[in-house]
């Protein structure tokens, strides 16, 4: 029984054998040609070189590092009877606040004033208060030698009434608080209503010198050219080393909205950072091309084919399946399958 039970699976596997010869053989007797549309196709011989303009955008943070508060001192002791609101900066002539009744006012003097000037004083001090008091529409001359209408002007300043200056023989310096300049940036003014100070008692802090930003590392393959980073639609230049140089713009910066929000994020004397877009100042044009159109690469330099003609570019990035290239030749097409050599390589 068994024997003829192998018998028969020997003949069906035989006969399976045989149909799928059979129709190996028709499949290849009547095999469907492709469509003549495609039969003898290879693909474009040239494809578009793409204009595009490339920024080269980088994404960094930048460090803005502001220098350690000044601090101006009181010139007089006693209890804070007043306190000017300055918002944010103070100006020369501007009352600052009252110790015990008595002004305290700002002066911006080439020669800061160190002694009381009496009637009769003389010297460069002297000069140099009534030129200040000049500026600040007193009517007086600048003789550098002290006189009634140099007295009277330093008397309206303070608030005082002596048209006449019968009541002022002597200037106090007690009453003057020094400043660098014509008017100057605060941070904080250090005194309120009711407190008693000495001498050495800080009355408003302003922003320490030297104030930088920059960043924290630039990239070595960016394309060369003039750089800016933009904080909220403000561009800012950089230099090679990704600093801003310009003073104005570190003190516009520091102002704004973004850095004082980013300010808050960290302690007092850290730099303050921000994220922010590295760009070129002025974009570049640059061709978009398949990257197998590139031929003879040695760094970033390669040739692409016109016209049975090699023309050298420049590779800058690649970007979504394009090679981005600069050229020195108007490109509009460019070849699919380059043959020729490029002199570069």
């Amino acid at each position: 029984m068994i024997g003829r039970l192998r018998v028969v699976g020997l003949v069906l596997f035989a006969c399976v054998l045989t149909f799928a010869a059979g129709l190996g053989a028709g499949f290849a007797l009547f095999k469907v040609p492709p469509p003549e549309s495609l039969s003898g196709s290879e693909g474009p011989s040239s494809v578009p070189a793409t204009l595009r303009q490339f920024d080269d955008v980088r994404n960094l943070t930048l460090e803005v590092t502001l220098g350690k508060p000044s601090m101006l001192s009181s010139p007089l002791a006693g209890r804070i009877t007043s306190v000017a609101d300055l918002h944010g900066s103070l100006a020369s002539g501007q009352r600052v606040a009252e110790v015990s009744g008595q002004p305290i006012v700002a002066l911006a003097t080439s020669v800061p004033l160190w002694r009381d000037l009496p009637s009769d004083a003389k010297g460069a001090d002297v000069a140099a208060l009534q030129t200040e008091l000049q500026r600040l529409g007193k009517e007086l001359e600048v003789t550098g030698m002290m006189d009634r209408a140099t007295r009277r002007a330093a008397a309206e300043l303070l608030g005082v009434h002596d048209p006449d200056a019968k009541l002022w023989a002597t200037i106090p310096v007690a009453n003057w608080l020094w400043i660098p300049a014509p008017q100057i940036a605060i941070e904080e003014v250090e005194v309120e209503v009711g407190q008693s100070i000495g001498t050495d008692t800080a009355v408003v802090s302003v922003p320490g010198e030297d104030p930088m930003a920059k960043l924290a590392s630039v990239p070595a393959d960016g394309l060369p050219g003039p750089r800016i980073i933009t904080i909220a639609g403000t561009s800012y230049p950089v230099d090679e080393s990704g600093q801003i140089v310009d003073r104005a713009l570190i003190q516009q910066l520091i102002e704004s909205p973004q850095f004082e929000v980013a300010k808050q994020q960290v302690e007092a004397g850290q730099p303050v950072t921000l994220r922010v877009p590295w760009t070129l100042g002025t974009p570049v044009d640059v061709y978009a091309v398949p990257p197998q159109a590139l031929f003879g690469a040695v760094g970033s330099d390669a040739c692409v084919e016109v016209d049975g003609a090699a023309v050298p570019v420049q590779i800058v990035t690649s970007e979504l399946g394009r090679a981005l290239v600069t050229s020195q030749t108007s490109l509009s097409a460019v070849s699919a399958k380059p043959s020729v050599s490029c002199p570069s390589s």
